[in-house]
């Protein structure tokens, strides 16, 4: 588990679609709360992943929260991968 302290729980979908769009998959931690938490967290998912692969989807996500899209949200790339890295296993 992540908290992400610099993404608004409300920014967390783009955030997460972004993600999916890179390869990583994640889980947000709301659904396991009665009420949502105050600031935005993630599930990672990795038991079967290889170091490397552990190392690579930690690399899309932080290129991820750091692209202008999050940083524009924050304030008030879409990165693609013929590799897909998932720290869980992706929606279908």
């Amino acid at each position: 588990m992540v908290w992400l302290n610099d993404v608004r729980p409300r920014d967390l979908d783009g955030v997460s679609a972004r993600a999916a769009g890179a390869g990583v998959g994640l889980y947000p931690i709301s659904p396991y709360y009665a009420r949502p938490p105050g600031r935005a967290g993630l599930l990672f998912g990795y038991a079967s992943l290889t170091e490397a692969e552990i190392r690579t989807g930690i690399r899309l996500l932080s290129e991820v929260v750091q692209a202008p899209q999050t940083r524009r949200a924050l304030s008030g790339s879409h990165h693609s991968s013929s590799e897909r890295t998932h720290l869980a296993p992706a929606p279908r």
